[in-house]
């Protein structure tokens, strides 16, 4: 009887089992590949892996979904909307508070629906203590922690909007946006930042009111555009994180106080404001003046230190010009301009006309008297004395031999000796010896002050820009400049110029004679109004 009991229990459970098989198999298999404290529900044809979660004190929504590696997702934008489905109950999950219940989306494990068309999207840098969304329906996604990348669907605007204002404080915010990005910094002006606050909970700001600059040196700077941020909740902020600031603007700001207000409360590590001159530059000295000159970061010791130099300008004649920005550039300095120009395309540089002594005194010589429009002759014999009773002559070799104004020059190179020169001097002829200088710049001058060309020898300035002086760039290069026989600006330096100042130089007016000699050292040392050796009295 006992065993009868027994076998007619075991086969009744066999019974049960089989009429709720294929379900009871199924949850079985669920709940098996769940976990322990997970489970899997079906959202609008998707099979989703949840967990319920109980909120503790000093959490907060984008540390919880951090710690379960969500916010690296590739799907975490439909892992956020079901998020918000799942936990429809709480009006505000950015406002968690201790002893909620949440449900947690961890993933999708099966997706019934059919595909949708990607939307469109536009990456927007938050920091990873901020959490931006969109203020719209579309659910952020968040990629990265360090920064935290935040796609947002970008529906086309249509054509019917109205352009912004041409003053207030949504005018000033759209400039101010594109002066930081051209700086290299973040302008973040999209969506709703949220901001958790240590002693718990999180402030949330609208973007479009609440601009966040996100600086290359770590810092953040919330810009108030209305100053109607109350003081108690910037205190929060700036109390709860350090490297977080607030710029205060109000309807009164202009665009360059606007500029001088967040710039104070940025930490860059050097500022020069208006009208304070900053200098670089070797061989060729770059003295600058602007609205502001910015030393954002101390660079690494063997890169160029990286300075920004920011100028209002009043238009596109008062811009600087596009070879002076690239040959900045080169040195570690961004020209920033603004307004922009309306074409931003890239025009090519002016080719210069370069005229080279190839190092050599006799080329430059026959150069400079090309240039002057004076004929000559070269290697001509020259008889001093001549006498067919005792056979007797004279003869000497000249370099270079012209006649000006009835006259005749004699320039010398070889050396012919100073008995030889006081001959020629009787003989009416005036003469320049030149044996001992081989150093063709400092030929240079001396060999024009003796054809009779005016010359300007030293350091020449040259600002380059149509704006005031007070915030201009003024580049100062050695040389010697003279004008040719038709009026033609000759600008000769001893340096090998970058092709963007030889552009420049040309688009001034300028040919330009090169006397480089690759054996002297990068930094000039000539002084082409020391007196060269030899005699050139005439």
């Amino acid at each position: 009887m006992k065993f009868y009991m027994q076998a007619k229990a075991y086969y009744t459970i066999i019974f049960f089992c089989l009429l709720i098989f294929p379900f009871g198999l199924s949850k079985a298999q669920e709940k098996s590949e769940a976990g322990a404290g997970k489970e899997i529900l079906e959202i609008d044809g998707k099979k989703v892996l949840t967990e319920h979660y109980t909120v503790k004190h000093g959490d907060h929504l984008w540390q919880i979904l951090r710690d379960r590696g969500l916010l690296e997702k590739k799907d975490f934008q439909e892992l956020l909307a079901l998020l918000r489905i799942l936990n429809n109950s709480l009006p505000d999950l950015s406002w968690i508070e201790p002893g909620n219940k949440l449900i947690i989306p961890l993933s999708i494990v099966a997706n019934e629906s059919p595909p949708q068309t990607p939307l469109k999207t536009t990456d927007v840098t938050v920091s990873p203590k901020s959490f931006n969304e969109p203020d719209r329906e579309e659910e952020p996604v968040l990629r990265k922690e360090e920064p935290i990348a935040v796609h947002v669907s970008k529906a086309p605007i249509p054509e019917s909007v109205e352009k912004p204002p041409s003053k207030g404080p949504e005018w000033t915010s759209r400039q101010l946006g594109e002066i930081f990005v051209q700086m290299g910094e973040e302008w973040v002006q999209t969506g709703k930042h949220f901001i958790p606050l240590k002693s718990g909970g999180e402030v949330s700001l609208k973007a479009d009111s609440y601009p966040i600059i996100n600086l290359s040196n770590g810092n953040r700077v919330i810009v108030d555009l209305k100053t109607d941020l109350p003081e108690k909740m910037a205190h929060l902020i700036t109390s709860s994180w350090e490297n977080y600031r607030i710029a205060s603007l109000t309807e009164a700001d202009d665009l360059r106080s606007a500029l001088g207000k967040i710039f104070s409360v940025c930490d860059y590590k050097k500022i020069y404001k208006n009208g304070e001159p900053f200098e670089t530059g070797d061989d060729i000295s770059v003295l600058i003046t602007a609205d502001w000159i910015i030393k954002p970061i101390t660079g690494h010791p063997d890169e160029l230190e990286k300075v920004i130099i920011i100028t209002l300008t009043d238009g596109p004649a008062s811009e600087t010009p596009n070879e002076i920005k690239k040959y900045l550039k080169s040195l570690g300095i961004l020209t920033i301009d603004y307004p922009p120009a309306e074409d931003p395309t890239d025009t090519p540089m002016e080719k210069a006309v370069i005229l080279s002594a190839d190092q050599e005194r006799s080329n430059l010589i026959e150069i400079i008297l090309n240039l002057s429009g004076q004929t000559f002759s070269r290697k001509v014999e020259i008889p001093i004395y001549r006498n067919q009773k005792t056979d007797f002559n004279l003869i000497i070799e000249a370099d270079f031999l012209f006649e000006k104004e009835g006259r005749e020059y004699i320039i010398d190179l070889t050396g012919l000796g100073s008995d030889v020169i006081s001959l020629l001097r009787q003989h009416q002829f005036s003469v320049m010896s030149l044996p001992d200088e081989k150093d063709p710049y400092l030929v240079l001058p001396v060999v024009l002050d003796f054809i009779g060309v005016k010359a300007y020898s030293g350091s020449h300035p040259f600002w380059t820009a149509h704006r005031d002086d007070a915030k201009n760039i003024k580049i100062t290069i050695p040389g010697v400049s003279f004008r040719d026989h038709q009026g033609q600006n000759i600008f000769a330096t001893p340096l090998r110029l970058p092709e963007e100042v030889a552009s420049f130089l040309s688009s001034k007016g300028y040919k330009i004679l090169s006397v480089a000699i690759p054996s002297y050292p990068t930094r000039f040392s000539r002084d082409p109004s020391k007196s060269v050796s030899g005699n050139i009295k005439p």
